[in-house]
C-alpha cells in the first residue's frame, strides 16, 4: 500500500456533519422523513414479506400437527390425551401469534419480540409436554421461527444505519412535539404576565387619578369648612374626656358608698360610676349623679362641673358632621393597592412558571442535540 492509498483511506473516513439551526428543525425533520421514507418502506416491506413467509411455514406446521396419526404412537391413551390437550392450546396460541404478526402496524423488532415472548409464556408448559411424543412435528414450527429470526437479524444488520437513523428521527420527532407544547405554554405564560402588567398599570393610573381628585377636594372651601368643623368637634371631645377624668377625681366614692349603702338603687348607681365612670355618666347624662353628690362637702364644685359636662355633651351632640369628602376615594385607593399586591403575587407565580418552562425547553433541546449527534447532525 502506497502513501496516497493511506491518504485516500483517511479521507474516506471523514464524516460530514450537517448543521441545522434550531428554527430550521421542523422543516429539516420533514425533509429527512421524506428522504428516509422510500428506504424505510422498502425495509418494512422486506420484513412484512418475511412475516408472510413465516406464517405460511407455521400453517404448514399446524397442518402437519393436525395430521398426526396417533394410532402409530405407542403409548398409553391417558398420555396421548394429555398431549392432545396441550397440542390444542399450542395451536390456538400459534394461530393468535400469526394473527398478531400479520396485524402489526409498527414492524419494529421490539413489537415482534413482544409477540413471541407472549407466545412463549402461554405455551411453554404445553411445548414441553408436546416434545415428549411429537417433538419432530413441533420442531418444524421451531425451524420456521429460527429461519425467520436469522433472516430478520440479517435484514437488521444490512439496514443498521437506516434503522438507527429511523429511531433517532422518530425520537426527535416526538421531542419536537414536546418542544412545541412547551413553547406554546411559554407564549401563553408571557401573554399572561403581560396582561398582569397591563392590569397593574391600569390600577396605578386609577390610583393617580384618585390622588389628583383628593388633592382637588382638599383644596376646596367646602373641604376646609369640613376640616375646621371636624377639628372643633375633636377638640371638644378631647376636652370632655379630660373633664370627665377631672370630675371623677373630685368625687369621694368611699364617702358616697357610706352615705347611700342603705339605699339599694342609689348604691347600685354609685357602684356603676365607681366601676366605669365614663359609661355611667353617658348613661344618665349626669342627672342622677348630681343628686348623689348633694351630701359631699365639695358638692357645689362637683355639680358645677357636672353641668359643664352636660352642656359640653349637648354641644357635641349638636355637631352635624358630614362624612369626609375624600373617604370614598381613599378607600378606593386602598382597594386598588391591595389589588396591585395580589397581581404582584400572580406575576411572581407566573414568572416562576415561566422559568420552569424555559428550563424544560432547554432540556428538550439538549436531548434533541444529543440524539442528532448520533446521526452526525449538529443543532446550532
Amino acid at each position: 500500500m502506497g502513501f496516497w492509498d493511506l491518504f485516500r483511506k483517511k479521507k474516506e473516513e471523514i464524516v460530514e456533519v450537517r448543521k441545522v439551526g434550531v428554527g430550521e428543525l421542523d422543516s429539516w425533520m420533514e425533509d429527512e422523513i421524506g428522504i428516509l421514507s422510500e428506504d424505510r418502506n422498502h425495509y418494512f416491506s422486506s420484513v412484512r414479506e418475511r412475516i408472510s413467509q413465516l406464517t405460511e411455514g407455521f400453517e404448514r406446521g399446524i397442518q402437519g400437527l393436525r395430521n398426526i396419526d396417533w394410532e402409530k404412537i405407542k403409548t398409553e391413551d391417558r398420555v396421548k390425551n394429555i398431549v392432545k390437550g396441550n397440542l390444542e392450546n399450542y395451536i390456538f396460541n400459534l394461530e393468535q401469534l400469526m394473527k398478531g404478526l400479520l396485524d402489526l402496524g409498527e414492524l419494529s423488532r421490539d413489537s415482534i419480540d413482544s409477540l413471541f415472548e407472549g407466545f412463549d409464556k402461554r405455551t411453554g408448559k404445553s411445548y414441553q409436554k408436546l416434545t415428549f411424543l411429537i417433538g419432530k412435528e413441533v420442531a418444524v414450527i421451531g425451524k420456521s421461527a429460527g429461519d425467520f429470526f436469522r433472516e430478520l437479524d440479517r435484514l437488521q444488520e444490512e439496514n443498521k444505519g437506516l434503522l438507527e437513523r429511523i429511531d433517532v428521527i422518530s425520537d426527535v420527532k416526538r421531542k419536537l412535539g414536546e418542544l412545541k407544547d412547551v413553547r406554546y405554554l411559554i407564549r401563553n405564560t408571557n401573554e399572561e404576565i403581560e396582561g398582569i402588567g397591563n392590569k397593574s398599570e391600569g390600577l396605578r393610573l386609577e390610583i393617580k387619578k384618585n390622588g389628583n381628585d383628593i388633592a382637588k377636594i382638599e383644596s376646596s372651601d367646602e373641604f376646609k369648612e369640613w376640616e375646621d368643623s371636624n377639628k372643633n368637634y375633636n377638640n371638644l371631645k378631647d376636652r370632655l374626656s379630660s373633664k370627665l377624668i377631672m370630675l371623677r377625681g373630685m368625687i369621694d366614692f368611699k364617702l358616697l358608698a357610706k352615705i347611700w349603702h342603705e339605699n339599694r338603687t342609689e348604691m347600685g348607681i354609685v357602684k356603676e360610676y365607681r366601676g366605669n365612670f365614663d359609661r355611667a355618666f353617658d348613661k344618665d347624662k349626669g342627672e342622677i349623679l348630681k343628686n348623689l353628690v348633694s351630701s359631699l362637702n365639695n358638692k357645689n364644685l362637683v355639680i358645677q362641673n357636672i353641668q359643664e359636662l352636660i352642656n359640653m355633651g349637648e354641644e357635641l351632640d349638636s355637631f352635624k358632621l358630614e362624612r369626609d369628602l375624600t373617604s370614598d376615594l381613599k378607600e378606593s385607593i386602598k382597594r386598588l393597592e391591595k389589588d396591585i399586591e395580589a397581581l404582584k403575587a400572580d406575576e411572581l407565580r407566573e414568572e416562576k412558571r415561566l422559568d420552569k418552562l424555559r428550563e424544560d425547553e432547554e432540556k428538550i433541546l439538549g436531548t434533541i442535540r444529543d440524539s442528532l449527534k448520533d446521526i452526525n447532525v449538529e443543532v446550532l
